[in-house]
């Protein structure tokens, strides 16, 4: 009897186990959708420069799911067990501010999250008084 593969069983492979033959498996290989991944790893505060970082070269380089898989297994860190998932709940402030990196870099809210967390409350607000404050922002 062959072992199930789901989504779960593949992001413990790519965390803590990095067995690099089981995507010879068809199932494991069916399976394996580095966009869902991405999705649920990025929920994982330590993990989400990684998801992002990841997400944006994915887009803009053809790779086979083969290769994909031996990047993800490189480029993650190994864990003695699947850390904890949370969804990420902002504050009314983290918001606001996000708003305001996001319109000022054009980028998506998920990425201006990210320069909020890496660069912290002083790029925020320094970013924000660049609009003007509250008032001007779209």
């Amino acid at each position: 009897m062959s072992e199930k593969y789901n989504l779960f069983s593949i992001i413990e492979n790519i965390l803590v186990l990095k067995n690099e033959d089981l995507i010879k498996n068809e199932e494991y290989f069916h399976n394996f959708n580095y966009f869902l991944l991405l999705k649920i790893l990025s929920m994982n505060k330590d993990l989400l420069p990684i998801c992002s970082y990841l997400n944006i070269l994915l887009s803009k380089t053809i790779l086979t799911r083969i290769e994909i898989h031996k990047l993800f297994l490189k480029v993650f860190p190994k864990y003695d067990a699947v850390p904890y998932m949370e969804y990420v709940k902002n504050t009314k402030i983290q918001e606001e501010n996000t708003k305001y990196i996001s319109e000022f870099f054009q980028c998506s809210p998920k990425e201006a999250y990210i320069y909020y967390n890496t660069y912290g409350n002083d790029f925020a607000s320094e970013v924000k008084n660049m609009f003007g404050g509250k008032n001007n922002l779209k």
